[in-house]
């Protein structure tokens, strides 16, 4: 199979802002001073699978060995008594795959997200043109499964 990986696909490029410190979407964030910008952060993170990848959809969490940010996402069960939650949407329209977004979540007030060494990595064809491979998604903490997964969305929430 031949395909070209677009290290910087203009909506891989656009998604991971949410992911960046001045964000405003509850979700993990990047802290580490080597993430600092999309371009950054698809450089990193192209040379952590970059000998891994093979032309097929992949989701993979990896140990960086290095705070690379805030995870956002925590079970239900472990969040202390007196925690606001509340549901709300989590994103619109469709990803690189061409997904529905859009999917509503549980959201967590008034806790510290910890620090992670975890990186999570998901890359792909793009919907439209299959030779065509980026990153849908890059961000610090553990793998989550889509928001179709909804028995894992109804127990986990996303740090706000």
């Amino acid at each position: 199979m031949t395909y070209k990986f677009e290290i910087y696909h203009h909506s891989f490029l656009e998604h991971v802002k949410s992911h960046l410190a001045n964000s405003k979407k509850a979700g993990s964030i990047f802290t580490n001073p080597k993430l600092q910008t999309p371009r950054q952060i698809a450089d990193y993170a192209w040379e952590k699978i970059k000998n891994r990848y093979a032309g097929r959809r992949m989701g993979i969490e990896i140990d960086c060995g290095e705070v690379v940010g805030l995870e956002a996402l925590v079970p239900i069960s472990e969040l202390p008594s007196k925690t606001k939650t509340k549901r709300e949407i989590r994103g619109r329209g469709k990803d690189l795959t061409g997904r529905a977004k859009g999917y509503t979540v549980w959201i967590a007030y008034g806790i510290k997200k910890p620090e992670t060494t975890k990186l999570t990595i998901i890359a792909g064809p793009v919907k439209g043109n299959e030779n065509i491979h980026a990153f849908e998604s890059v961000y610090p903490g553990r793998w989550a499964p889509d928001f179709t997964n909804s028995k894992f969305w109804n127990t986990h929430a996303f740090i706000r």
